[in-house]
């Protein structure tokens, strides 16, 4: 697989760089992320349980790089893993053709 790179700002315009490591649709995502406060990597594992219901796995490994960062850490991800299935349920509920 060619690692895929992108870049995603906040409404602040603040970048983070994402390379996709893995991809194997619809089960496995992974990447690695960084920008100037946080490194790591991130999995997520989508189990189909019934038609319409999945159970996702997230894993994260992300170490904050400035030390006042670290008490902020585990409450961004949580931010962006709420964002993310969001955006994923309302791109398939758009995009749904049962």
């Amino acid at each position: 697989m060619i690692k895929k790179v992108f870049i995603e700002y906040t409404k602040q315009g603040y970048p983070t760089k994402f390379t996709i490591t893995a991809f194997d649709s619809p089960q496995f995502y992974a990447f690695t992320m960084e920008n100037d406060n946080i490194s790591g990597k991130w999995t997520g594992e989508f189990q189909k349980l019934a038609a319409r219901k999945t159970k996702i796995i997230f894993t994260e490994d992300v170490t904050a790089k400035k030390f006042y960062m670290k008490p902020f850490v585990k409450s961004y991800l949580k931010k962006q893993q709420q964002t993310y299935v969001h955006d994923l349920a309302a791109y398939l509920a758009k995009n749904s053709h049962a």
